[in-house]
């Protein structure tokens, strides 16, 4: 009967400690999470807040009340394999270029007009189209690289 009690005793009492183990790394764990950095955004982000963020990010303002992508892509370095952090830096390098080049079109389409479809085009209602489809082509390429940097660092 005592060996029956010793044996009850004995499971108890590792049984404890192992909760207690498991108590202790959960705490851990959401204190580790409590303090690694949110994602400012996710891929369901439309195309005007991620060149908004992306203009942001470029301009010297220190009154930051998150941190922008390329702070993410860099806190994300240390848990990414390289070739995924090399991605991440490529398709954020893209992303800004992408952007540039937006900004730049939408400013004077016809000095990007390389293959003449504007200067040739046969009314001014055609050579709208040709701007919004040029315009809508770009957002489409930003708004890729943004959701596969966001897949990659998440």
């Amino acid at each position: 009967m005592n060996f029956l009690l010793d044996k009850k005793g004995s499971f108890f009492l590792v049984s404890g400690f192992f909760l207690l183990i498991i108590l202790l790394l959960t705490k851990l764990l959401a204190d580790e999470l409590s303090t690694s950095i949110v994602l400012s955004a996710g891929p369901s982000e439309n195309i005007e807040e991620i060149i908004d963020q992306i203009i942001g990010e470029k301009s010297t303002s220190s009154n930051k009340n998150k941190p922008d992508l390329k702070e993410e892509i860099e806190h994300a370095k240390s848990r990414l394999s390289k070739n995924d952090y090399k991605a991440a830096k490529s398709n954020y390098k893209r992303l800004v270029e992408h952007v540039d080049k937006l900004d730049k079109y939408k400013q004077n389409p016809l000095k990007y007009d390389n293959q003449g479809f504007l200067k040739n085009a046969p009314n001014e209602q055609v050579r709208q189209k040709i701007i919004q489809s040029r315009i809508a082509h770009l957002e489409q390429e930003i708004q890729t690289f943004y959701n596969n940097i966001i897949k990659i660092i998440s």
